[in-house]
């Protein structure tokens, strides 16, 4: 690894054992799996393609969204 900070790149970062999810996965699996493995998100590859990222973030927008529509109605 390159121990100077300004020198760094993606690769002397980045995780190359990467456990993903596929579109199908239901929203608490991916909850759970958040939890078990420790991490912030997930690639999303259907049949060795990537299709997408899903991340914490991503639930909470959603999360936030149906509280106001709820709100709405």
């Amino acid at each position: 690894m390159n121990t100077n900070a300004n020198g760094l790149t993606i690769a002397d970062v980045m995780r190359d054992s990467v456990k993903t999810i596929t579109s199908t996965t239901t929203l608490p699996e991916f909850e759970q799996r958040l939890l078990a493995d420790g991490v912030s998100g997930y690639p999303v590859v259907d049949l060795g393609v990537l299709v997408g990222i899903v991340t914490t973030t991503d639930l909470v927008r959603m999360n936030a969204d149906r509280r106001l529509v709820s709100k709405t109605r």
